[in-house]
């Protein structure tokens, strides 16, 4: 997600690992028949919007693509997941431990995240779990009260293809729901790992079932 080209010691971005990891991440996106469509722009602190989110397997993706271009990213997780004898090495891989009782509690607390750090990239789903279709504006909230630029990247199965960009920014008086209606067409044709299984819960949802 980032240009090989960025010397590592100019580069604004977060960076992490070394030749090794980078050696690794790209072996094996290659063995799975995978490559990076794009680059990452030399951005201190960036939200990063993943989708379609149809398989567990798009969180493997998308830290072997971290790896290949050297980027940190974090992630957040509920704090059940953060039990205290692997918490240290949960937040060393980038896990973030936030409270997602409440909408509001969640934004504030990611909010908080970006303005404490000098450089930071936080990867969310915004199309929620992999057993929901429903987009939350939640990222959107998110990016104008950190005033951080979004990239999207989609996890393309059908041409196995890590698409990165293109890199959105947010107005303060935006209509939300508008704009996330918008940044969902970026989307479209992008062919999830189990689309039958995705088209199936959102039918399900319409019917009530």
């Amino acid at each position: 997600m980032a240009d090989a080209s960025v010397d590592a010691e100019r580069s604004r971005q977060p960076r992490s690992g070394n030749a090794l990891t980078r050696g690794l991440g790209q072996s094996l996106l290659r063995l799975g028949g995978w490559r990076i469509d794009g680059t990452v722009p030399d951005e201190p602190k960036l939200l990063l919007l993943g989708a379609p989110h149809t398989s567990y397997f798009d969180f493997v993706l998308t830290k072997l693509t971290a790896w290949a271009v050297r980027v940190r990213l974090s992630w957040v997780g509920k704090k059940s997941l953060f039990p205290r004898p692997i918490a240290p090495f949960v937040r060393w891989y980038g896990g973030i431990p936030v409270n997602r009782e409440t909408s509001e509690g969640f934004v504030a607390e990611i909010v908080a995240e970006f303005r404490q750090r000098d450089r930071f990239y936080l990867a969310l789903m915004p199309g929620g779990g992999i057993r929901t279709s429903r987009w939350r504006s939640g990222f959107y909230h998110i990016a104008q009260g950190a005033e951080v630029p979004m990239l999207l990247i989609a996890f393309d199965w059908g041409r196995r293809t890590m698409r990165i960009g293109p890199m959105l920014t947010v107005t303060p008086d935006a209509i939300v729901d508008d704009e996330v209606e918008r940044i969902k067409a970026h989307f479209e044709g992008v062919r999830g790992r189990e689309p039958a299984m995705y088209r199936r819960r959102r039918k399900s949802r319409r019917s009530g079932l």
